[in-house]
């Protein structure tokens, strides 16, 4: 949901639609659930919490982002199958 209201001449978020986004962080996310969110680090929540620390410690190794670590060890393994 966006909130395009301006307040003071500076766009931003509503305090009520600060109090419902308070909430739900509050509320807790569960990652467990079958989920439609898709984009760059959707794959991210697939992984367990070993490979995905490994995922973002090489990524930042490298100076790229967690999709281009991922697409480039899925390559590699492609490429040897």
């Amino acid at each position: 949901m966006s909130d395009d209201r301006t307040v003071d001449n500076v766009p931003g978020v509503s305090s009520e639609r600060l109090v419902e986004l308070v909430a739900e962080a509050e509320r807790g996310y569960n990652f467990d659930e079958d989920r439609t969110e898709w984009g760059p680090g959707a794959l991210l929540l697939d992984l367990d919490e070993d490979q995905r620390a490994a995922v973002l410690a090489r990524a930042f190794r490298d100076r790229t982002d967690p999709a281009s670590v991922v697409r480039a060890a899925l390559a590699e393994y492609l490429a040897t199958a």
